[in-house]
């Protein structure tokens, strides 16, 4: 038996009433509002603004200490903390843990990003 034997399957929702194409479009979308607008308008605000300092005191003090690695791998924690939650809402057949999740990401990733470009361009 190889290591690859033992791993478990990868998930899917064919056993879910959801399909993966809303599930696809759901996550692609949170991941270009949150995951790349609100991240790329967040490192533009905290190292190129003279003027604009980062208000989140966690992402704050995250960026501070460990840049740019940081602030990635802290926006990919929640993200993958959403996904987590959503996969399971799917296995219980709960329609609204299954959207909110990405949802909440992707309506935040859109207000941030907005905000940060407002404030970029001053």
């Amino acid at each position: 038996m190889t290591a690859t034997d033992r791993l478990p399957a990868a998930p899917t929702l064919s056993e879910t009433p959801f399909d993966d194409g809303g599930f696809v479009a759901v996550w692609a979308i949170a991941a270009t509002t949150y995951g790349a607008g609100d991240t790329l308008t967040t490192l533009a605000v905290v190292w190129y603004s003279a003027v604009v300092t980062e208000a989140n005191p966690v992402v704050a003090a995250v960026t501070s200490t460990a840049g740019v690695p940081g602030l990635v791998a802290l926006k990919l924690a929640a993200f993958l903390c959403c996904l987590a939650l959503a996969l399971d809402a799917a296995r219980r057949a709960d329609r609204l843990g299954f959207y909110l999740p990405p949802a909440t990401l992707a309506v935040l990733g859109a207000l941030a990003t907005t905000l940060n470009v407002l404030l970029l361009s001053g």
